[in-house]
């Protein structure tokens, strides 16, 4: 520490104003090496299924259905024994507008938490309130409220707690953004009962193709902005990040603290990630990661090593299994001891035959053979795109609503409404005459076409549909729907 901060009680003008900057700062460092460790060790591919949250939409699995009930088991004398579910609930665009979390106490499922999530034309949040139950009703506990600029970028979020008569503000975030919906700053103030309060400030910069290459992180003390820490990267020529370094301010300049170098092979999948920690003037390895794929570029493996001063030194191995079309099948984690690998835990994926997770299950050796130890079961509901003839006053226009995610890698979904026609007064409201031709187009920024999504006669209804950028550059894009005589054109924005 003394090394980093040199001379800081008189550059920072007073003792208090020292212990405050340490104190953010050790903060900072250690939530920065917990988060990049446990990116390290545990961190799987892209398509590894999430056992403890879902996104707010749909599931990531299913292209037809959406995860309704989530409930996990511990393997308790040879039976499993119901732990903990998440009941979740959507609305007629498949955004989750409820969460409800429950406990198992033997006999019957008891309530904790509920989530309650609203959202505006566009599919994006709008507040978000979370109540806990007190074993006859829910209180409400927080409250956030999100606010958009006309590209949909998320410009503020309002965090408010309950104090048992109404809603008190806690924090207020705030961002700026550029051209190309990159955010380029963040600011947090917190409100201390009579007004707000600067808290931290962060600052990002991109290259041409829209990747992070800086982010600057400031803490407010007294009356001014301090600088904290700093993160730099940088990309090779197919904007793969190759270099990532922490660096720490010590009142007069930049310190280096901690340091990511990775390779990529000739597809651009990562197959070695280096940390290293910086040692006054050289830089000292810490741990390795060394990934291998199979010929659909899913992985096969997962190397973790640990630096002991001489050489790299096993720690871990984590070896994955995949289907005919490259669905995750199982993996298995393996500890280096004894100069051999050691079985230690074993993970389960089993699917219906929509494709949709049915059962994760988490097995531990036991020196013998893998035994249960805990699953989660997930049950879903059908999605229903189109409205049913009888429902066909209820869609009254054409709407082509905002991507979701956006910013994204490498997939989105965009979704559309379409109008029922306009029919002769007696004509029957079915069959053919109730079909529209309809196009959704993909385009780059020098309007070529890129890719054809719709091209089809629909029905008056609600659609969604995916649009997968995996072998896209990132930039800027383009969708237009085309039916009949209206036409509208969006932007979305791909980041790798």
């Amino acid at each position: 520490m003394k090394l980093l901060f040199p001379d800081l009680c008189e550059i920072a003008g007073g003792k208090m104003k020292t212990i405050q900057i340490l104190f953010y700062v050790l903060v900072i460092f250690l939530f920065n090496s917990y988060s990049q460790n446990i990116n390290y060790y545990i961190v799987p591919p892209e398509s590894f299924i999430s056992v403890e949250s879902f996104s707010l939409t749909k599931s990531q699995l299913g292209g037809d259905t959406i995860l309704v009930d989530q409930i996990r088991q511990d393997w308790i004398d040879s039976s499993w024994i119901n732990k903990s579910r998440s009941l979740k609930t959507y609305d007629a665009f498949d955004n989750q507008i409820e969460s409800v979390s429950q406990n198992w106490d033997d006999t019957e499922w008891i309530n904790t938490v509920r989530v309650l999530y609203s959202f505006n034309v566009d599919n994006k949040i709008t507040d978000v309130t979370s109540q806990t139950w007190n074993e006859t009703e829910w209180l409400n506990n927080g409250y956030d409220v999100y606010y958009y600029d006309e590209f949909n970028n998320l410009v503020e979020r309002l965090s408010q707690k309950w104090d048992g008569a109404g809603w008190q503000p806690t924090s207020d975030y705030i961002s700026t953004y550029d051209d190309n919906n990159n955010i380029l700053t963040s600011t947090r103030k917190d409100w201390d009962g009579a007004s707000w309060k600067n808290i931290t400030k962060e600052f990002y910069t991109y290259n041409e193709n829209n990747s992070r290459t800086e982010w600057l992180h400031q803490m407010w003390i007294d009356t001014t902005w301090n600088d904290v820490s700093l993160e730099i990267y940088t990309f090779d020529e197919n904007n793969n990040r190759i270099n990532f370094i922490h660096q720490n301010w010590n009142g007069i300049e930049w310190i280096n603290f901690s340091r990511i170098l990775e390779d990529y092979d000739i597809h651009n999948n990562r197959i070695e990630s280096i940390n290293q920690s910086w040692d006054d003037s050289v830089w000292i390895n810490i741990t390795r990661k060394e990934n291998t794929y199979d010929g659909n570029n899913n992985y096969a493996s997962i190397l973790n090593q640990e630096w002991d001063g001489t050489g790299w030194m096993n720690t871990s191995l984590f070896s994955y299994t995949w289907n005919e079309n490259s669905i995750i099948i199982s993996t298995l984690i393996q500890n280096w001891e004894l100069n051999d690998w050691v079985n230690t835990f074993l993970y389960e994926y089993s699917y219906n035959e929509d494709g949709d997770q049915e059962e994760f299950i988490v097995k531990s050796w036991d020196g013998i053979g893998f035994v249960n130890y805990y699953r989660y079961i997930y049950s879903y509901s059908v999605i229903i795109t189109a409205i049913e003839d009888d429902n066909l006053h209820s869609v009254s226009e054409y709407i082509l609503y905002d991507n979701y995610p956006n910013p994204f890698n490498p997939t989105t979904k965009i979704r559309y409404t379409i109008a029922p026609p306009n029919l002769p007064q007696g004509e029957a409201s079915v069959g053919a005459s109730l079909m529209k031709p309809v196009q959704l187009k993909v385009y780059d920024v020098l309007g070529n076409e890129i890719a054809t999504l719709v091209n089809e006669e629909k029905p008056a209804g609600s659609y969604a549909v995916e649009f997968d950028a995996k072998t896209l550059s990132s930039g800027v894009y383009f969708y237009s729907l085309q039916t009949g005589s209206f036409t509208q054109t969006k932007k979305m924005l791909l980041l790798k």
